[in-house]
């Protein structure tokens, strides 16, 4: 299933948790919250229904604030301030 796609010793396995959360909480939380869906949705409905489910998601999160913010953080080379909307 490749859920596992970090590896380390078991006394770093906290820090290293600590820092993929870091990295989860630092995303805009509408975005991850759809990625979360559509993951779901694929395991559930199977591949062909999943990238189906995954293009309309993705395509309804450009209509969004966080995506516009997402955008001018990349072009600006600043990080994002996520309105969560």
């Amino acid at each position: 299933m490749g859920l596992a796609n970090h590896l380390c010793e078991p006394e770093n396995l906290e820090a290293k948790a600590m820092e993929l959360a870091e990295i989860i909480a630092s995303k805009s939380m509408n975005t991850m919250k759809v990625a979360k869906k559509t993951i779901r949705a694929a395991l559930d409905n199977g591949i062909t229904d999943g990238v189906e489910i995954e293009a309309v998601a993705f395509a309804n999160l450009f209509d969004t604030e966080d995506q516009e913010i997402g955008v001018q953080a990349f072009l600006t080379r600043t990080e994002p301030e996520w309105k969560h909307r």
